[in-house]
């Protein structure tokens, strides 16, 4: 590789952390217009996932019982945690402020199948990951290259044919999530390498990209729905996941470390499970205040000033989790606190 781990870790983790924002802007409701909003729904969680991908190696990963075990921790012990944290919010005042009428386990059964509705639902994410990755070491393991590009789009197409959107642990998005997965792990040292070169072949494929990006998002926004049309848009999320990423690249490689994305960053599940309620907070602040977008385009700052605001805000309680409650990430008190 052309760039140490360590430095090609610093674009990945601000690749993650610009994930994430996509994730709490789209959470304040935004509205770009149709056809941005639906660009970066082939963005936003697809590129978490080609993320988490492209860090995995089955040759760090011999034992399924280890890795299984000690994703559990990463994953499923804050998942548990953060349940506990909001079913008692819920159950002594969110219950009420709702006016439902829902028993009191409706929530336990919810979370367990990986399908919060009750409260924070955001949350469906973390065990669909969790499925992800463990489904990606069980099946694909031994399989060569070719094999798993192709049965991996196999089951990318599951959901165009099959509607999923009730069945538990979000198996919708686990099938679509496992390609992005699957995709980047395979060729994680190739694409680690392309993207941090700096060749003429890179800044080819680069104008080629974008070129070939604008032709399939014209091609789907004047078609109607078809697997073509569905397998397209899934091609358009990596083209865009590798123009963005270069971009990252680049711009990490002008700014040097920032040590606060890395530690943001690495506490994404914190602002996973909290940035709904925080925003909630500050559009509750805003209108206290009086503060009310006119036009469209002061909605889309009003929005954006909301959702950075939230990520500032998320620096409290990561802060505070890994000072005093590291448990909740499943950590130990000796985690480093400091940036």
């Amino acid at each position: 590789m052309e760039q140490s781990q360590k430095e090609n870790y610093n674009w990945i983790d601000a690749a993650k952390l610009l994930s994430i924002f996509l994730v709490v802007l789209f959470h304040t409701e935004i509205h770009f217009g149709d056809f941005l909003n639906r660009t970066l729904s082939m963005i936003r969680m697809p590129m978490f996932f080609f993320l988490s991908g492209l860090l995995f190696s089955f040759k760090k990963n011999i034992s399924f019982k280890n890795f299984a075990s000690r994703r559990a921790k990463q994953l499923l012990i804050p998942y548990f945690w953060f349940f506990i944290i909001f079913y008692i919010y819920w159950l002594v005042i969110g219950k009420t402020e709702d006016s439902s009428d829902a028993v009191f386990y409706k929530p336990i059964i919810e979370y367990a199948l990986g399908k919060p509705m009750s409260f924070n639902i955001v949350m469906w994410f973390i065990p669909c990951l969790y499925i992800i990755q463990c489904l990606y070491f069980l099946i694909f393991k031994n399989l060569p290259s070719n094999i798993k590009v192709i049965l991996l789009y196999g089951l990318s197409i599951i959901p165009y044919f099959i509607n999923l959107d009730n069945y538990p642990y979000s198996l919708d998005r686990v099938f679509i999530g496992i390609l992005f997965y699957g995709i980047s792990s395979t060729f994680s040292k190739d694409i680690i390498n392309f993207i941090t070169s700096s060749n003429h072949t890179k800044y080819i494929a680069i104008l080629l990209s974008i070129i070939i990006s604008i032709l399939i998002s014209f091609y789907i926004f004047t078609s109607p729905s078809s697997i073509i049309t569905y397998t397209l848009e899934l091609v358009n999320s990596f083209l865009f996941i590798f123009l963005i990423m270069t971009f990252i690249n680049w711009l990490m490689k002008a700014n040097g470390k920032v040590k606060w994305i890395k530690y943001m960053s690495q506490n994404a599940i914190i602002i996973l499970a909290l940035h709904t309620y925080s925003n909630m907070f500050l559009f509750k602040i805003a209108d206290y205040l009086g503060i009310e977008p006119l036009s469209n385009a002061q909605q889309i700052l009003y929005n954006l000033v909301i959702s950075l605001s939230t990520l500032l805000l998320m620096y409290i309680p990561i802060y505070l989790i890994n000072r005093f409650a590291p448990f909740i990430l499943g950590r130990s008190f000796k985690i480093k606190t400091t940036l």
